[in-house]
């Protein structure tokens, strides 16, 4: 039997916040923008406020710990919600991809990986 360390949200959301800010250096946003949580379950939801531009966005990391939250399935679900905003009425998000026109990223900060 393994006993697991118990999270810290806190511990985790600083590390989290610090792989967000190298990531978001892949798109178009200013020099001046500021990441929060939003919110965490599932997946996380971080504010990207945009103060350079007088903008905000929704930054959705998935849990690699789901099976179904792969690359592929979530690459899946940006083309159904551009789909929609294309194809229809509905008033889906709408996606942005990074400056090389990727929409699915991987953060890759090794103390992610932790209970």
């Amino acid at each position: 039997m393994t006993s697991e360390i118990p999270l810290d949200h806190t511990v985790f959301h600083e590390i989290l916040l610090r792989e967000a800010h190298k990531l978001l250096t892949a798109y178009d946003f200013s020099g001046d923008i500021e990441v929060s949580v939003l919110v965490q379950g599932e997946n996380t939801s971080l504010l990207v406020d945009d103060r350079g531009r007088g903008k905000k966005y929704v930054l959705r990391i998935s849990s690699h710990r789901l099976i179904y939250h792969n690359g592929p399935s979530i690459a899946s679900e940006v083309m159904w919600l551009r789909a929609l905003r294309r194809d229809s009425d509905i008033e889906a998000p709408d996606p942005i991809p990074d400056r090389q026109g990727r929409f699915v990223q991987t953060l890759e900060g090794s103390d992610l990986d932790r209970p």
